[in-house]
């Protein structure tokens, strides 16, 4: 007689990928069981993987995939999620082992999120300065100029104003508990959401501003925390 099995758990890290066209391997290779990915490729879903592909429209970049997915899944998120963009390597470096990135944010519980790149400080409210490819992009006109400056988008956001620096992760790669994104209500990422969905362009400056407020929103008490070595870096974008 055989007995019915109960399926393994799903691993309590959700890895969550906003993908266009980078290419998979590496996660495919470590095998890791609990996995979806929005892409916003031209061809749709087309990866030869077994985890989820959800098509999304191509607008907002990063912070449109990552608010898209706290919405749809808000009574339903992993105990952690690992945020990232697909091209992971270039913003987190080589060799990057999804086991460490969970171990990392399982670490950080206290705090809500930790972030997986290197922690730089934004100061510039009045303006980003961008520097390198993102001039380039300000140059060309690929780059959708955000009505409001950081510091005022920052006001929209959070209904306050900013602080004198905040510390962010470049890339935006961030491992964030549940409860930290329960903190705040629906409606915060809802109202976030909405504004990406409505601007309606694939690289808005807004999603270059969310990219300096992650921490804002999921460690509220962040300023009281003492600075580090690695917070003493200012942007150079």
């Amino acid at each position: 007689m055989q007995h019915a099995t109960t399926p393994p758990a799903k691993n309590p890290c959700q890895l969550v990928l906003a993908h266009y066209q980078e290419d998979l391997q590496w996660v495919v290779e470590q095998n890791w069981d609990n996995v979806v990915v929005y892409t916003k490729g031209p061809e749709g879903p087309t990866l030869n993987v077994d985890f989820p592909q959800i098509p999304l429209p191509n607008v907002g970049r990063e912070a449109h995939t990552y608010l898209h997915h706290i919405v749809a899944n808000y009574d339903d998120l992993a105990d952690i999620t690992i945020f990232s963009q697909a091209g992971i390597a270039d913003h987190a470096g080589d060799n990057v082992r999804l086991s460490s990135l969970a171990s990392q944010a399982a670490d950080a519980r206290e705090h809500g999120m930790t972030g997986f790149s290197r922690k730089h400080r934004f100061r510039d409210w009045d303006g980003v300065v961008y520097r390198f490819k993102w001039a380039e992009e300000v140059k060309s006109g690929t780059l959708g100029r955000a009505s409001l400056t950081p510091g005022k988008f920052y006001e929209w956001v959070f209904g306050c104003p900013p602080p004198p620096t905040i510390p962010f992760y470049y890339g935006a790669i961030i491992g964030v508990h549940r409860h930290a994104i329960l903190a705040r209500p629906r409606s915060f990422y809802e109202r976030l959401l909405a504004h990406f969905v409505g601007l309606g362009h694939a690289n808005p400056e807004e999603n270059h501003y969310m990219e300096r407020f992650w921490v804002a929103v999921f460690d509220p008490d962040w300023e009281k925390r003492p600075a580090s070595d690695s917070d003493l870096a200012l942007d150079f974008r």
